[in-house]
């Protein structure tokens, strides 16, 4: 059922026009006469019309009209007249008390919200409604929608104000009293966008917001047609669109720890925040503006390297209670990063367990003929781990304590002594402390060329610069480097690489999808030569130490010739690649 709410005050109302969007009321003594009519005009015809009034208001507006002058019948009359507009809709009105102590308010509270009833769709108009009521309005509105299951339709507001005072307007002639008529929906989308930011940011629930974002696509596609302002909602409800179903992406990625995929999801979240914020100046948005700055707040961090998103991630999972999801991340990231340190395949599940098990062999000192498979099988590796200096001690002892704290979890404390269920917490917040700290003074670095193993994976070369490779170059790397395959950036990339603006501030959100594709097609131990422009070579040659991966140069020697005919002198230039060299060696 479709219900027109308003509220009636004592005031003696000038007649004037009301304009809202297309439509104009004329010759209205009362805001709700106006709206009605508006509605009517857009076959948006309310079934019920409920008028609230005080005992006063009842007696100078509701009966008769306080203006004398304008000799019009008082609201009661006026809407009957209506009626044969507006389908035979019932209309009513109901006493409400002055509001002078808090007994009364809850009386208004309760009066209101009993003429509501479940599945309504709202129409509210709080022109008269003086003093607190608005702000009663808004709460018993937004208190139906979620007892009530309650549409809000509109929330309306006559700006009868904007002609000036009432002294004023009565000397202009009526067809110049046009006051407007402002929607104000918009403050309570405004309103669930926080309810929702909020709950996601602590809960990792984007519901509210995948529903938000559904209507406002829909309220767009109604609107399309209308005017040329039409096509910037709808483009503002496809990115608000967006932006939900990249954090409804990001929740699920970690309630399901798809490891893989994790930091791309918290990338791609960051970009579209981004591109919400970078719109807030638009008309539509500009409220949500310091919403959207609490999301940017929390994910903006991303993008730094894989294993700081992996904190970032856990971080989050710890302020969600996540508390299982967050220590299955932390320890199957861990694990990755051995992998990378180590040079071993991190997507191999033989490999992760190995590196699983060299935890548990170097902390329990576990004897060599003790050991499972697979470090059983790989000796020589498993050595090369549990001995190597390369990772300090706390990192063995954090992976240790991760994986008791994980087993608890994941058994449901069945076994001896379990943790209490408050212990999680703290221990995931000591977890994060001590890796945010390895992590950032022991990145994984370069795996040396002869503690590889190339019988795992084909060696390979990453060609990320402007130029055609030369055979002088190919047969280099396939000799000195012992490259098998090469692999060159895809036309869009590489269009992209040899065309970087000078004008753009970073290159964080530039070079996203060329860290992209480095993540799909190399692994540790592979090279990367990587040549172009310097602020670009800078970032994407620290971002392939940081994986692992080897960045290298091509250096060359110059040659000069001259040549003299007919009085001239001809200079020509050539140039002879010489070696590859590694960044920072």
């Amino acid at each position: 059922m479709i219900k027109f709410l308003s509220f009636l005050g004592t005031n003696k109302y000038e007649v004037c026009n009301y304009l809202y969007q297309d439509q104009k009321a004329e010759n209205c003594c009362y805001i709700q006469e106006a709206l009605l009519k508006m509605l009517i005009g857009e076959d948006k015809i309310p079934d019920k019309v409920v008028i609230f009034t005080t005992s006063r208001a009842f007696e100078v507006n509701w009966i008769k009209n306080a203006n004398e002058e304008c000799r019009m019948p008082g609201l009661k009359d006026t809407l009957e007249n209506l009626k044969k507009d507006m389908n035979g809709a019932d209309v009513k009105n109901v006493m409400i008390p002055d509001g002078n102590d808090y007994k009364e308010l809850w009386e208004i509270f309760n009066i209101i919200l009993s003429e509501i009833e479940n599945g309504d769709e709202l129409v509210f108009d709080i022109t008269h409604s003086y003093r607190f009521l608005p702000m009663m309005a808004f709460l018993v509105l937004n208190y139906a929608r979620m007892i009530k299951n309650c549409r809000v339709t509109a929330v309306f507001y006559g700006g009868f104000e904007a002609l000036g005072t009432v002294g004023q307007v009565k000397q202009m002639p009526l067809e110049k009293r046009n006051a407007p008529v402002f929607e104000l929906t918009p403050f309570i989308e405004v309103f669930d966008w926080t309810i929702g930011v909020d709950r996601y940011l602590n809960t990792g629930d984007a519901s509210l917001i995948n529903n938000l974002t559904l209507s406002g696509v829909k309220a767009a596609n109604r609107e399309i047609l209308k005017s040329a302002e039409s096509m910037k909602d709808l483009k503002t409800a496809a990115l608000l669109k967006e932006l939900a179903a990249k954090l409804q992406t990001y929740s699920d990625t970690v309630f399901t720890c798809r490891g893989k995929k994790l930091s791309k999801a918290a990338c791609n979240l960051k970009g579209i925040i981004e591109e919400v914020a970078e719109k807030s100046a638009h008309d539509f948005l500009k409220p949500l503006a310091s919403v959207m700055q609490k999301l940017y707040e929390r994910f903006g961090v991303f993008g730094r390297s894989e294993y700081e998103d992996l904190i970032e991630i856990v971080k989050w999972c710890r302020d969600n209670k996540l508390y299982q999801q967050g220590l299955t991340i932390m320890e199957e990231g861990l694990i990755g990063y051995i992998c990378d340190v180590f040079g071993l395949n991190k997507v191999d599940l033989n490999d992760r367990d190995l590196a699983s098990q060299c935890v548990a062999i170097k902390i329990r000192n576990i004897a060599e003929e003790k050991w499972k498979s697979p470090a059983r099988e790989n000796r020589e590796t498993a050595r090369r781990v549990i001995n190597s200096s390369r990772l300090p001690s706390s990192f063995w002892n954090l992976m240790y304590s991760i994986q008791n704290s994980r087993n608890d979890i994941n058994h449901a404390g069945w076994q001896k002594n379990p943790r209490n269920e408050a212990a999680f917490k703290d221990e995931l917040d000591s977890f994060i402390t001590t890796a945010e700290r390895i992590v950032s003074e022991a990145p994984p670095e370069s795996v040396p060329k002869e503690a590889a193993m190339p019988h795992k994976k084909r060696r390979k070369m990453l060609l990320i610069f402007s130029h055609e490779m030369t055979q002088e170059q190919e047969k280099d790397a396939e000799k000195d480097l012992g490259v098998e395959e090469f692999i060159s950036l895809p036309a869009s990339l590489q269009d992209k690489w040899s065309r970087i603006p000078a004008e753009i501030e970073s290159l964080d959100e530039y070079l996203r999808n060329i860290l992209y594709w480095i993540d799909e097609n190399a692994a540790a131990g592979d090279y990367a030569l990587v040549e172009g422009d310097f602020g670009a070579t800078y970032a994407v040659v620290g971002y392939c130490k940081k994986k692992g991966i080897i960045p290298v140069y091509s250096t060359t020697e110059r040659k000069v010739a001259e040549e003299h005919a007919d009085g001239e002198v001809r200079t020509y230039r050539s140039f002879r690649h010489v070696r590859y060299r590694v960044y920072g060696g």
